[in-house]
Formats: structure tokens, C-alpha cells, sequence
């Protein structure tokens, strides 16, 4: 490999002192190149195994009128990969076969990719049997929230991946933002 390199490294300086290669073609190659391989590392990772179940506790959530929540039995670090959204996989137009006015409160939706032609994909999470524990976590601004999520493509699948914000105390709920997107359904729904 590296020798390989260093043929083409050669061959690139000898293009470029002798004028059969442009530089400017050769810097748009270059910053091509550079902007692939970040989106490809930043959207490709190498998947993680989830945090065991035993860290985490379903029981009444301290938000009024949120009905249950998802708590911390122990210490999480910054950072830490927690768990993957899960459900039944739907197509857009499966989306809304099922939910009509686009109204259902465990949907996660994965934008697809805006240079790839890809259409969302959508995780319901309503049925408790394949759903898993991020259907539990309710929502707080982001200011305030201790849990993001993140796209990101495991193999043929894009999915929806929660993340610590901050250092998570045992006990503590653990919340996300939901999104505009959420909120304005709810809406439509009463």
C-alpha cells in the first residue's frame, strides 16, 4: 500500500511539473475526495454494541403528563453509544398507510440522504414486543436534554442511534428533543 502510494505520489508531482495534469482539476479531486470520506466515516461507523438493559429502569417519568420514562440504575459517561431506536421497518408509503394524518407518537424517521435520492425510513416503536428501551425516553429541549441521537448507516440500514449529551447520574431520566416535527403532529392529533 504504501509503495502504491508513493507511485502515485511521484506520478502526480512529475503530471504536475510537466503540465499534462491541471492543478485545479487535481485540488477539485482532492477536496471531492476529502468531502467523501468524511460523510462515509461520519455516516458509516463502526456499529457498537448497545449498553446492557441493566442500566436502564422503566418507571414513571418526573415530566407531568408523560406517563412513563427511561431511567439510569447507573453512571453513564459522555458520550457513550446507548442503544439503537427499534420496531418494525416501514417504507414512506407503508408510513402512511398506517398513520394517514402522519400521527403516530413512536415513529422515529431517518431522513435518507439529500444527494442519494433515498426517501425517509420510519421505525414504528408502538408495539412493545420488537420495540426497545429509546421508545421509553420522553423529550426536553435541547438545552436541557442529556440523550441526542444520530443517523447512521449499519451496513444496507440507516437508523437512528442515542448518544449521551453529559454524564448521566444513576437515577437521573434520561430525555431527548423530539423535534418540531413531533410536536406538530401532536398538535394535529387534538
Amino acid at each position: 500500500f504504501l509503495a502504491g502510494s508513493g507511485l502515485i505520489a511521484a506520478a502526480t508531482s512529475v503530471g504536475l511539473a510537466g503540465g499534462l495534469i491541471d492543478a485545479k482539476v487535481l485540488l477539485e479531486v482532492a477536496a471531492f475526495s476529502s468531502i467523501s470520506g468524511l460523510i462515509y466515516t461520519s455516516t458509516f461507523d463502526e456499529q457498537r454494541s448497545s449498553l446492557d438493559e441493566s442500566y436502564f429502569e422503566v418507571k414513571a417519568s418526573e415530566i407531568e403528563g408523560a406517563g412513563m420514562g427511561l431511567f439510569a440504575t447507573k453512571s453513564i459517561p459522555s458520550s457513550a453509544f446507548l442503544f439503537p431506536y427499534t420496531g418494525e421497518r416501514l417504507t414512506e408509503t407503508e408510513y402512511f398507510e398506517r398513520y394517514p394524518q402522519g400521527d403516530s407518537r413512536y415513529i422515529a424517521e431517518i431522513p435518507g440522504a439529500p444527494w442519494s435520492g433515498d426517501e425517509p425510513a420510519y421505525i414504528d416503536g408502538i408495539n412493545k414486543e420488537i420495540s426497545g428501551l429509546a421508545r421509553w425516553m420522553n423529550s426536553k429541549p435541547d438545552e436541557i436534554a442529556n440523550v441526542f441521537w444520530k443517523k447512521q448507516r449499519f451496513g444496507k440500514h440507516t437508523g437512528m442511534y442515542f448518544y449521551t449529551k453529559c454524564d448521566i447520574k444513576a437515577g437521573e431520566e434520561m430525555c431527548f428533543n423530539y423535534g418540531d416535527q413531533y410536536w406538530d403532529a401532536v398538535v394535529r392529533q387534538k
